[in-house]
């Protein structure tokens, strides 16, 4: 898969996400995202996901493999009724917001390398974890946001 540059800060990859999914999967998005957000900031798994982000290594990896974690997790709550066209939009958005996280709490800089790496990591991870081919996962996230 190829890395795709982004420009600006992780809170602006969320909301350019945020923004890119098309009316039909809005509802859908939005269920999935506020779901992973409380997942993420809620008072049982807060200081789970700090210890998991932590962690040392690669952030970008470590961010990756834990948003895939948290989609497939999200994924089996909504007993597989999430539509595959929001995971990965959903798990970009999220990304954005851990990684915005990530540099509110610790000293390191979201960089656009880094957030891109997290995000092929993130994709990767989903494809395996759901048995997918990534081209596939890949066209339907591009479906949901409209890119045809």
């Amino acid at each position: 898969m190829e890395n795709k540059k982004f420009n600006g800060k992780p809170r602006e990859v969320a909301d350019e996400m945020a923004q890119s999914i098309p009316t039909n999967f809005q509802e859908a998005f939005s269920k999935v995202v506020k779901a992973g957000m409380k997942v993420m900031f809620s008072d049982e798994t807060h200081e789970l996901m700090i210890e998991q982000l932590s962690q040392e290594g690669d952030v970008g990896q470590i961010a990756g493999e834990s948003i895939a974690g948290l989609m497939l997790l999200l994924y089996q709550k909504s007993n597989q009724t999430m539509p595959i066209e929001v995971i990965i939009p959903s798990g970009v958005y999220l990304l954005g917001e851990a990684a915005d996280f990530i540099e509110k709490v610790t000293k390191v800089e979201m960089t656009p390398d880094i957030i891109a790496t997290a995000t092929q990591v993130m994709m990767e991870q989903i494809a395996t974890k759901f048995g997918v081919d990534p081209s596939k996962l890949l066209a339907a996230a591009e479906q949901a946001k409209g890119v045809q």
